[in-house]
């Protein structure tokens, strides 16, 4: 029964095999006015794709110039389907009451913006702005936002007539801590960053992070003892935890598309691997290390994103690296009380590392073929 289960779960993978994930982060900015009782929040969000008829964040250069040409009434109306959207994906609440604000794109005013440089780093530099402007209720004692099917959420607050900021960073379809509107601004304390990075690690990996969730299944399928798993385990995290270091501090850099091609590759290398051989190698371990370090390439490009509090920087890092861990745990945990009782059994590879690993190395393969393609057609 748990055997059909796992086969089940992998199946499912295969399924959302295109719906692989980068740590993306919508930016906003809500700016409050307390003497004036206004509001106005700003968000960074792919509003062209609406436009192109295609997947927000999905939409290549050359798809841009095609967009440059629409009619002025088409534009409308994808501007129109772009603010349907938000009105049901940007959630604004004071006292836990909704409030329902004006969305206005004004880069869309005067034409379309220059054409960015490439897909490969479109929805890094050229998302556009859309401003949610409103009044504050009276008497409103906080304030909450909520972004849902967006991804994570980086919002920054700032309050006219105080120079503090207070930023939150929360994960996909959560609501930010409520930011009281009755005391002074105050910087995140300690606990507040380690509970929320802590959360954006972990859930980077569960359920976001399908990508990660195959690397470490795969690793688990071929190590037969705990030792051995341990020890690429280990090799994995102190590898991505050097590179995130590194890369959050900009001694290294490396486009994200780049990155996350490589790490499809790295997936099927280990899947591959597992199909032809049953013995674990010496350079498993060596590797898995320097797949490691790419994966830490791909985390680090998400924690750019959302900027990292100046006051709490390495508790920051540190925190969303143990929730990493505890998620890769996490699955490893879940894959032995599904399959691991399986593991001495003389069928264990014919049943098990057979099938899964094919589904895993076919996934993998697909994943590095758009990834790839995009990168092609990015640099058209």
């Amino acid at each position: 029964m748990r055997l059909r289960f796992f086969l089940l779960f992998a199946l499912c993978c295969l399924m959302q095999a295109a719906g692989a994930h980068d740590l993306r982060f919508v930016k906003a900015t809500m700016n409050l006015d307390l003497e004036a009782r206004s509001y106005q929040l700003a968000v960074q969000y792919d509003v062209d794709s609406f436009l192109a008829g295609v997947d927000p964040y999905h939409m290549t250069d050359a798809e841009f110039r095609q967009i440059e040409k629409l009619p002025r009434d088409k534009m409308e109306e994808g501007l129109e389907k772009a603010r349907a959207t938000l009105e049901k994906s940007v959630s604004i609440e004071f006292d836990g009451k909704p409030e329902f604000p004006d969305i206005s794109f004004p880069e869309y005013i005067d034409g379309m913006p220059t054409s960015p440089m490439g897909a490969a780093g479109y929805y890094l530099e050229h998302t556009r702005r859309v401003l949610f402007t409103g009044e504050i209720p009276e008497g409103a004692q906080d304030f909450t936002l909520t972004t849902k099917n967006l991804g994570n959420c980086s919002l920054v607050i700032r309050q006219e007539g105080s120079d503090v900021e207070v930023q939150y960073a929360t994960a996909a379809n959560e609501t930010t801590p409520p930011y009281s509107l009755k005391e002074p601004p105050k910087p995140l304390s300690g606990p507040e960053v380690v509970a929320q990075f802590g959360t954006l690690g972990f859930e980077h990996i569960i359920p976001e992070g399908i990508d990660h969730i195959l690397f470490v299944l795969g690793l688990f399928l071929l190590a037969a003892q705990f030792r051995p798993l341990f020890w690429q385990i280990t090799a994995f995290t102190i590898a991505h935890s050097v590179t995130l270091l590194l890369s959050v501090y900009d001694v290294v850099s490396v486009q994200g598309p780049i990155v996350e091609a490589i790490v499809a590759l790295s997936i099927a290398y280990v899947a591959v691997e597992n199909l032809v051989t049953q013995k674990l190698h010496w350079w498993r371990p060596l590797v898995v290390f320097c797949f490691g370090l790419l994966h830490g390439l791909g985390f680090a490009g998400g924690l750019k994103e959302i900027g990292i509090p100046d006051n709490h920087f390495l508790l920051a890092l540190f925190s969303f690296n143990i929730g990493v861990e505890v998620g890769h745990l996490s699955v490893v945990g879940v894959a032995f009380l599904c399959i691991g009782w399986f593991r001495e059994k003389p069928w264990y590879r014919v049943r098990v590392v057979y099938p899964i690993s094919s589904i895993i190395a076919l996934i993998a393969i697909t994943w590095s073929i758009q990834r790839f393609w995009g990168l092609y057609m990015g640099a058209e």
